[in-house]
């Protein structure tokens, strides 16, 4: 059976934010990527139209905490998470030695 591949690009209004979310054959989420902001959709496309696999295995690793009750809005609020722990690596004040 070939491995059929869905491919969504959706901007979500609420979380200011470009989702690129890669399905595969089953249906089961494979790859995800996002940006911030309003780029236009040819950016988005372009320069994140493909899977980054340390979003993808942190979204898989925390989508069983999360229960929003729609897809998209468990995807948006693994990425919140995503950015905040980003941003934790470059504060200082979160390290101990």
């Amino acid at each position: 059976m070939e491995n059929v591949v869905l491919e969504e690009f959706l901007w979500c209004q609420g979380d200011d934010r470009y989702v690129y979310i890669r399905r595969d054959y089953n249906g089961d989420i494979v790859g995800l990527n996002f940006m911030q902001g309003q780029v236009g959709l040819a950016y988005f496309k372009e320069h994140y139209g493909k899977i980054d696999r340390d979003v993808t295995h942190f979204y898989h690793a925390v989508k069983s905490s999360i229960n929003e009750g729609c897809y998209i809005t468990d995807i948006n609020t693994a990425l919140w998470m995503w950015s905040s722990y980003s941003m934790s690596k470059e504060d200082p004040i979160t390290y101990v030695d």
